[in-house]
This record gives C-alpha cells, structure tokens and sequence, in this order.
C-alpha cells in the first residue's frame, strides 16, 4: 500500500515538475516549507548533454618515494531521450554516446590526445587506459528509472551483440586485459557513469530545506567502483531552479583489478579509500542542467615487486548542452 500510495503521488505531480505545495509563498523557502524535487524527461525531447572529466594522478613509489604525475582531461557527448511513456512510474531513457574528446599528459612531457570528430587524429591505443573511454563511442543503450529515481535495469540489444561477441569461444577477445577492460561495458555502476545524472540523489518525497536525507551512492572512477552513503540536502530552491549537494565522508572500494598508465598489466588494487561531494541544478521540469562531482582517493598496488601508492584528484561535470524535438 505504501508503494503505491508513493507511484500515485508520483503520477500526479504537476506539469512543473517541482513545485511548492499550495498555499507556499513562490520564491519565499524557508525551513517550514515543504518542496517535492523531480527528475523528469519531456518524450521525444532529445536531451545533449556534455561530461567533463578532469583528473590529477600521483604514483609513488614506496621504497623510493619518487612521483610521477599525469593529467587527463575528457569531454564526452551524449545524447539522452526517452521514447515511450511511463509504465507505473518507471521511466526509460534512450543513450546514445556521440563523439569523445580525450588528453593524457604525463609530467615528462608525453600527451595522447584524440578527438574522434577530427578524421587524422590518431587513436593512442598505446596508453591501455584510453580503452576505458573509446569503448563507448558509438554505443546505444536503455537506462530504466523506479518511481524512486533509481537505476533498476539497463538493457539494450548492441549491448547483448557486443557481449556474444566478446565471449565467442573462437573469434571473441583473447587478450586478458583487453577483455578487461570491455567487460566493463557490461558492469551496472560503468553503464551509469556518464547517463545517469539523477545518481540516486533527488527524492521521491517532498522535504524542506532542513532535512538531510541519506541515499546509496556508487560511482566509477579511474577504473575504481567507489561507493558510500550519501548525505543530501537542498540548498536552493526558486521558481527557476532547484539545488542539490550531497557529501560522501566515506567513499571505499572492494579490491579489484586495475589497468593503470605505464604498466603493461592488470594489477591488484587494494586499500581504496577516500572523499567527494556533488552538487546538483535542476530546472522547473525536472530537467538536470548541471552537475559537478569532486572527489580525492587513493589505493595501492603492487607491480614487479615494488610497492605503489596512487592517489587521485577527479573532477566529473555534466553540462545541458541544449533540448529539441
């Protein structure tokens, strides 16, 4: 009964997805005031959205403590539209990953660069991290959201194709950690990276600028699965936008594996702990404008030996490029 009381409440959410309750002076939040904050798709809007990555690596070298650093700077076009109309309040949302930007530069004066809409760029497959990001181009998928602004399915036929293919007995990918890295296609919170913006923050209930509100937050970076429990809050509220921050004190991840620059295997990450935040602008019709994610980490490894500390400064920015029909 609660949960469809909820979808009901979610279903008649008025045409301005967000809203004052009645009888709330416009514009006038204060900490009596109730808000219902909303994540929403027109149909059949396509939606171009712009991610930035920008990332600051530092390896050291535990027995000598030397550093090496390197700098890597994304931008990746997407396109998100959803096509048919809810069905008991569950939203699917169409993703189509565009074109790619990407530049690596090492602090000894190497830098990769490509740009998959400039024909004579070089793609440098040399550096096994770029696989990380060039998998995507061209990729379709569906993300399919609950009534509580949750990821529960991701599915999509060029997805099923690129998976028989890659574990075809006789023709799919032998290379280990070439595999590797395709496999990550197919994991839930790689899938989410860049398409989903919502990042299971905004609630399906009404709050007020007092409330703190606390949601399971997972996210990929640097080939890492970091995950904790957020904490959320509204910060902004107007008749032109909403806002959202949330604080994650306590991001950890679960031993893995990894392909880090300059080393020519997967190696055994451990010890993966850290902090971020991420705040959140969001339109009248529940459209995302914004979002911006920080994050400082670290783990460690081992490789021939020789014991390594990686630390890492992320930055992830979604940007509303522009809407149409």
């Amino acid at each position: 009964m609660r949960v469809l009381l909820k979808i009901v409440i979610f279903m008649i959410t008025p045409i301005l997805l967000f809203g004052q309750q009645k009888g709330l002076p416009e514009g006038q939040a204060v900490s009596s005031e109730k808000f219902r904050l909303s994540y929403k798709f027109g149909l059949n809007i396509f939606h171009n959205y712009i991610f930035s990555e920008e990332s600051k690596i530092i390896r050291t070298d535990l027995k000598t403590k030397k550093e090496k650093t390197f700098n890597r700077k994304v931008q990746v076009f997407i396109t998100l539209r959803q096509n048919t109309l809810p069905e008991n309040g569950f939203n699917t949302v169409k993703v189509s990953f565009d074109s790619l930007r990407y530049e690596l530069v090492t602090d000894d004066g190497k830098r990769y660069y490509y740009n998959s809409q400039d024909e004579e760029t070089v793609s440098p497959y040399s550096t096994n991290e770029f696989y990380n990001y060039t998998i995507l181009l061209g990729k379709e998928y569906y993300l399919t959201y609950s009534p509580y602004n949750e990821v529960v399915k991701i599915f999509g036929e060029m997805l099923d194709t690129l998976r028989n293919k890659i574990n075809h007995p006789e023709d799919g990918i032998k290379d280990p950690e070439l595999k590797f890295v395709w496999d990550r296609l197919f994991q839930p919170s790689y899938q989410k990276l860049i398409p989903d913006l919502a990042k299971n923050l905004i609630p399906e209930y009404v709050v007020s600028k007092t409330d703190v509100w606390k949601r399971f937050f997972d996210i990929f970076v640097d080939g890492v699965v970091l995950s904790d429990t957020a904490e959320v809050k509204l910060i902004e509220f107007s008749p032109k936008e909403y806002v959202i921050s949330a604080e994650l004190k306590n991001l950890r991840g679960a031993k893995t594996k990894n392909n880090v620059y300059g080393i020519s295997e997967l190696v055994d990450i451990d010890n993966i702990k850290g902090n971020g935040t991420m705040k959140m602008t969001v339109l009248p019709r529940g459209v995302i404008k914004e979002s911006e994610f920080d994050a400082k980490f670290e783990y460690e490894f081992e490789y021939d030996e020789v014991p390594y500390k990686q630390s890492v400064e992320t930055k992830y920015f979604w940007n509303l490029d522009k809407m149409y029909r």
